[in-house]
């Protein structure tokens, strides 16, 4: 075994990094390990993907010769006893909904005066373009992602769906580091104007992050979507819109940080995490070591 080089990927500049090589060791098992340490070390495997393909398709992160090329990933974080709680900020209209029923029953329905007609109009776009900045509840995590990457050695088994053993030399890097959430625990606490607007954002940021299809909405659209929210004021409602898009948006550390920049977690929280992250390096040491019962040092 040695140390492992090569570029930084995006999702590592993003956190600590930790790498090693193995030469001939069982694909399968490593990754077992993997998994069985992570729970160990108190986090939660959140996704793991397997893919075996052969090298002619050039955009494999391990192509090369002709040899079988193995791709795994482990997304994992903390789980709750871990979790601390934080604050993040966003825009939200108080009164969207309010106002713009009032300005679509100034605009539609026949009033005694026209004058009438058009103040409750006025006064409902008012209250509508009305925007104020609110702190929303966050959790901080610490999230580890684990790539395992190689080719099998000439002569082993490519079953890995059957379980055989799979003899391969792998690269197998971690990246890890602090991000924030929505505590979808703390959303009664929320005025239901706050909490819809908040699950309607986290379900942007999930397309965006998750999907790469940031939205696309015209005044018309927002202007509906206020005027419905209503339905949806139960908070139990927002909290499941939010658990569903968050449980992808913590499977890497690409869009785990992207969404912690857009919850505009505040400085001191940020700062905090910061400082904790720098304590990540000697976790990711501890899960790479010996995965081929021997020893090794790690790069930065």
């Amino acid at each position: 075994m040695h140390d492992a080089d090569g570029p930084l990927t995006p999702e590592e500049s993003a956190g600590t990094t930790v790498a090693r090589h193995y030469e001939a060791v069982d694909a399968r098992t490593v990754v077992r390990t993997l998994e069985s340490r992570l729970a160990a070390l108190g986090y939660r495997v959140v996704t793991t993907n397997w893919s075996l393909e052969s090298d002619d398709d050039a955009d494999h992160p391990a192509g090369g010769d002709g040899a079988t090329l193995i791709y795994a990933h482990i997304a994992a974080v903390t789980d709750d006893p871990e979790e601390t709680a934080a604050t993040g900020t966003i825009t939200y209209r108080p009164h969207g909904t309010q106002g713009g029923l009032l300005a679509l029953v100034g605009a539609i329905f026949s009033l005694p005066t026209v004058f009438i007609s058009l103040a409750l109009t006025a006064v409902g776009l008012l209250l509508y373009r009305r925007t104020d900045a609110a702190s929303v509840p966050l959790v901080r995590r610490t999230g580890i992602d684990v790539t395992v990457t190689g080719r099998l050695t000439e002569g082993s088994s490519a079953t890995l769906e059957r379980g055989e053993p799979t003899a391969a030399d792998l690269e197998v890097r971690a990246v890890g580091g602090p991000s924030f959430a929505v505590d979808p625990a703390r959303l009664d606490d929320l005025p239901w104007p706050l909490h819809t607007t908040l699950a309607r954002r986290v379900d942007d940021w999930h397309g965006e992050f998750v999907d790469d299809s940031p939205p696309d909405r015209d005044f018309g659209d927002e202007f509906f979507e206020h005027l419905i929210a209503w339905r949806n004021r139960d908070s139990e409602i927002s909290r499941e819109r939010i658990t569903a898009a968050q449980a992808d948006l913590e499977r890497s550390q690409e869009t785990r940080t992207a969404y912690t920049a857009a919850l505009g977690v505040d400085a001191s929280a940020a700062t905090d995490a910061e400082e904790s992250g720098m304590a990540i390096e000697d976790t990711l040491e501890e899960l790479l070591e010996g995965l081929d019962d021997s020893d090794g040092e790690a790069t930065a």
